[in-house]
């Protein structure tokens, strides 16, 4: 785990002014780990992340591991949540480790519940096994194999918010 030097996570930089994919505690709150990304597209605060692998067709995310972009369909991995907006192309820390408040999540989240991407940009919902929603099984095999956060709610839903962990 990198330096917490100059970590700054309230902040969005135009330049990179760390190595892309670094990791450190972040200092105003000890208990998360955050990494250092550039957002492909323009980020609400709060909203969780995913891997961007369309980004420039032909798997050009592939050589660019730490492009994300915010979840926009159900089933996907969630890498993190950034706790600023991030203006495309920009570098900034998002949580991938820890707790983070006030999360962008559906109405009826109830503490306790593990979630997963809706098809809402940003939002999580409980996890519940549907024809379009993952198994357990499934959710835990994709969040193995894709290097994802499993996402517990630590707080009940209110006003399309809640505390979580991402574990």
């Amino acid at each position: 785990m990198g330096s917490t030097q100059g970590v700054n996570i309230a902040l969005e930089h135009s330049s990179p002014k760390f190595e892309l994919g670094t990791f450190a505690r972040n200092p105003a709150n000890p208990a998360q780990t955050v990494c250092y990304i550039q957002a492909d597209d323009a980020v609400v605060a709060k909203n969780a992340l995913t891997r961007d692998y369309a980004a420039g067709g032909s798997g050009a995310a592939a050589s660019v591991p730490f492009l994300v972009t915010t979840t926009s369909a159900v089933a996907q991995a969630v890498v993190g949540i950034s706790e600023i907006a991030i203006t495309a192309g920009y570098y900034a820390w998002i949580v991938v480790r820890g707790p983070v408040t006030g999360v962008n999540v559906a109405s009826s989240v109830a503490a306790g519940e593990t979630l997963v991407t809706t098809a809402t940009a940003g939002r999580l919902d409980d996890h519940v096994s549907t024809a379009t929603n993952p198994s357990d099984a499934d959710h835990d095999a994709l969040t193995a194999s894709t290097g994802g956060a499993s996402v517990v709610a630590t707080s009940a839903e209110s006003s399309n918010a809640a505390n979580v962990i991402l574990v």
